[in-house]
């Protein structure tokens, strides 16, 4: 009797075991499970993509977030040190040749827009690699002693171990086109409907990438989906105002020729002198007329900009539903822009937000193909400013375990190595005893101790710095605090 390693360990091998994804399904006899509500989220993606594409508001914070999410790569080793001269020349080759920075842009633009971008893993089909052993040994036949099957057996073999696992090209797949085959308890496969033609995909083939994923739902989520309100409500000042402009909204003047009736000959000659004016060229002229004339005013003016706030509004939620400070849109403007971020906390907030998407999409990736390839990717990190708090926190500990460590002595005591390793935040793989050359190297002090410290100038950020660097500049340019106003 077999050893089963899922009892032994009391892991159900059940799959009634597992929880159940929260989405409705069908059975279809030809294509598996499939989701009743396909096309309604099939048509809401179509949707969201075609307001990224009509709405600045929207499509500006979107690719703000792409280009501060994906960064250049480094390329390491599956156990995270750096790679040998060959392999990182293999890895920086299959990057360029695949395009990898924009079509992994492609993907999480698509993530951010619909909940979910979807990338295809191209490998190499056993039938072509059999064609392709064939066509390389069919000069073979005629040699004796060889065994033209076995031969080509083995090399399929060797070339399978090799290269069946190796993604070859890599390439991403638009998320309104792609359907989730699932059934009651996972994903299944892909399919891809385009015009009329469909093709499907394997889980295998499909790296998929879910900006978040809430309430056990299939398909990914977005909080552009929350913003439907107000990519509508965009729509309408904009066309309300178009229309304004091109129809003036209601009749400016209303002239009322008391004494004359309706198409005499004053009465057409009104009407094609007020239609003359109308032409730019003609507008601000004078014009005479005989008889009684009695002139309204009907036009309803704009008032200092009408919808100029409401459109700030707007814009402003949604930045803020991608969480985006006012400090990453320069185009905003009013209240919003001026009173900032002073403390700078949305900013790192936000730097933190993008590192942790980072890590999400470096996860799918390293897991899903590269690490099969033999190497990962990090992506390089643009904010160093958590790095300099970091350096500047450690440094600080170690100031103060060396002055707790004197204090112990008047009392003939010391901290223990544990409670040092504690308080430097570090494990115990981390520290190794050194050796006798090591110890007189380290029984030489350096004056330079303690010196490391930034000042908070260095780590100050976003809008205070900007503010600190305007009154500056004011206090050397104005020093007495003189109107600048001219008088």
């Amino acid at each position: 009797m077999a050893l089963s390693l899922t009892n032994t360990l009391g892991i159900s091998s059940n799959p009634k075991g597992r929880p159940f994804l929260n989405s409705f399904i069908t059975r279809n006899n030809r294509n598996g499970f499939t989701g009743i509500a396909t096309t309604q989220k099939m048509q809401q993606k179509k949707q969201l993509v075609e307001w990224f594409k009509s709405r600045p508001e929207l499509n500006s914070p979107v690719n703000a977030r792409v280009n501060d999410t994906i960064k250049q790569v480094e390329f390491y080793a599956l156990d995270g040190k750096p790679l040998g001269r060959n392999k990182r020349l293999e890895a920086n080759k299959w990057w360029t040749d695949n395009f990898a920075d924009e079509r992994i842009k492609s993907m999480w633009t698509d993530a951010i827009i619909t909940g979910e971008g979807f990338g295809w893993k191209g490998r190499l089909k056993d039938k072509q690699i059999k064609q392709t052993i064939k066509e390389m040994t069919a000069g073979m036949s005629k040699i004796k002693g060889i065994n033209l099957k076995e031969l080509r057996e083995e090399i399929f073999v060797k070339a399978m171990d090799e290269d069946s696992t190796k993604v070859r090209i890599f390439d991403y797949v638009a998320s309104s086109t792609m359907e989730i085959d699932h059934d009651e308890m996972e994903i299944n496969g892909y399919v891809q409907n385009v015009n009329a033609n469909t093709q499907r995909f394997t889980k295998e083939e499909i790296i998929r990438f879910p900006f978040s994923s809430i309430n056990g739902e299939v398909n990914g989520y977005t909080p552009v989906l929350s913003l439907a309100s107000e990519l509508i409500l965009i729509w309408f000042i904009k066309e309300n105002m178009k229309s304004y402009m091109r129809n003036n909204g209601v009749p400016k003047k209303l002239f009322t020729m008391i004494d004359e009736m309706a198409n005499s000959d004053n009465h057409k000659y009104m009407i094609e002198q007020l239609q003359n004016f109308g032409a730019v060229q003609n507008r601000h002229g004078n014009l005479v007329l005989t008889g009684k004339v009695d002139v309204a005013d009907l036009e309803e003016k704009i008032k200092d900009m009408d919808y100029k706030e409401l459109a700030l509004y707007v814009t402003s939620n949604i930045a803020y539903a991608l969480q985006i400070p006012v400090s990453r849109i320069p185009y905003m403007i009013g209240k919003a822009q001026s009173a900032g971020d002073a403390g700078g906390l949305a900013e790192s907030g936000y730097w933190s937000m993008i590192e942790a998407d980072q890590r999400k999409i470096e996860n799918l990736l390293n897991t899903q193909m590269f690490e099969k390839m033999g190497w990962i990717v990090r992506f390089k990190k643009q904010h160093k400013i958590d790095d300099l708090r970091e350096t500047q926190a450690m440094s600080m500990k170690a100031d103060a375990i060396t002055k707790l460590q004197s204090v112990f002595q008047t009392y003939k005591k010391k901290l223990t190595e544990q409670k040092i390793i504690s308080l430097m935040d570090l494990n115990e793989d981390d520290v190794e005893d050194l050796s006798g050359d090591e110890m007189m190297q380290g029984a030489e002090q350096t004056r330079l101790n303690n010196q490391n410290l930034l000042n908070n100038q260095a780590l100050a950020e976003g809008d205070k710095v900007v503010k600190a660097d305007k009154k500056r500049t004011e206090a050397v340019n104005n020093p007495k605090n003189l109107p600048q106003n001219g008088v």
